[in-house]
């Protein structure tokens, strides 16, 4: 069932756009034309690499929010419509468990191939565009170990608070109108761009622990923004199955 619930996600126009902004990277060439500090590159001779690139490229994503507000759109429209309309009887014969887990199944795929196309696109761009320049390194990794780091720390953050982002609107969509669906969502995500910045409230999302890195080290680091998603993950999609599986055909 999910294979079916992907290829409809994928046709329609939101999976267009999610996909088309996977692509932004492709404005780099005609905004470095210009005097401008929006996306700039820059670095010491030779020491910028393809994970570093992808690490900024990934942040600058993040910090747009466009993407997800995209993705939040596309959870609650394939959760919530459904119910909204009453079309919930097609789907009659089926456990509505199954139901659930299909769709976010499915969601999931849509983003994986967003992240896919965005990270095929950004190393496109490097090897292509930004290794004429004397910054760029033209390896797959930095050389500083601690660079490293902090760019594998900054890529997994991203990827988890996406994933529990898509599980903050799936399970709001279970319960409330996609207009609520969406405001809940978006202020997951403001809260995910602000509590970095609180010393005592990084702890609390995917996102602080690159600032927590040279405190906790890359082992402690990674293995607490893991079990933390992980503890999210868990408790919104046993809430959004429980809510799911109770609505009535």
């Amino acid at each position: 069932m999910t294979a079916p619930m992907f290829a409809n996600l994928i046709r329609t126009r939101e999976a267009a756009i999610l996909l088309a902004l996977a692509c932004f990277i492709l404005v780099l060439p005609i905004v470095n034309l210009f005097d401008s500090d929006f996306m700039r590159v820059s670095g010491a001779a030779g020491s910028v690499g393809l994970l570093d690139f992808l690490a900024g490229e990934f942040d600058v994503q993040r910090m747009l929010m466009l993407p997800m507000v995209v993705m939040i759109y596309l959870v609650a429209d394939a959760i919530r419509t459904p119910i909204a309309t009453g079309r919930m009887f097609l789907y009659k014969d089926l456990s509505r468990a199954v139901i659930i887990d299909a769709k976010i199944l499915a969601l999931a795929g849509v983003y994986a191939l967003y992240m896919a196309l965005q990270t095929a696109v950004t190393s496109g761009v490097y090897f292509l565009y930004i290794t004429r320049f004397d910054y760029a390194s033209g390896a797959l990794l930095p050389g500083d170990a601690r660079s490293v780091a902090a760019d594998v720390v900054s890529i997994v953050g991203v990827l988890c608070a996406d994933l529990v982002t898509m599980l903050v609107a799936a399970a709001l969509a279970t319960r409330f109108r996609t207009g609520i669906v969406m405001f809940g969502s978006i202020l997951w995500l403001c809260l995910c761009a602000t509590l970095p910045q609180l010393p005592a409230a990084r702890y609390a999302v995917p996102g602080g622990y690159a600032r927590l890195l040279p405190d906790l080290g890359l082992p402690l680091a990674m293995a607490s923004m893991l079990v933390l998603t992980a503890a999210y993950v868990a408790g919104l999609y046993v809430y959004a199955r429980r809510r799911f599986s109770r609505i009535e055909y």
